[in-house]
């Protein structure tokens, strides 16, 4: 952990396939990429992590997840016109 990561070690990537698996001391995620064509995926990044960052780590996708869902349902309902926010009085 002392060492500063290369640059290409620091690089953001995109995922569409995880594996995610444990032992009795640490949970691992696998993140990857599958295309459509049927091809094996290809795992580029592995985490190792303990139970307790893990679950913070869900926590943090589920809220992520439910502020993403409430700003889908925002910009619906701005679409329909149905828009759930008072308008001022003239």
């Amino acid at each position: 952990m002392g060492s500063d990561p290369s640059a290409s070690d620091r690089a953001a990537r995109f995922a569409n396939y995880f594996e995610v698996g444990c032992t009795e001391e640490e949970i691992v995620v696998r993140f990857g990429i599958r295309d459509d064509g049927g091809a094996e995926p290809s795992v580029h990044n592995t985490i190792f992590t303990t139970p307790g960052y893990a679950r913070e780590l869900v926590e943090l996708i589920e809220e992520t997840l439910r502020q993403h869902a409430a700003l889908i349902a925002r910009a619906r309902s701005q679409r329909d016109g149905d828009d759930p926010a008072p308008k001022p009085v003239q």
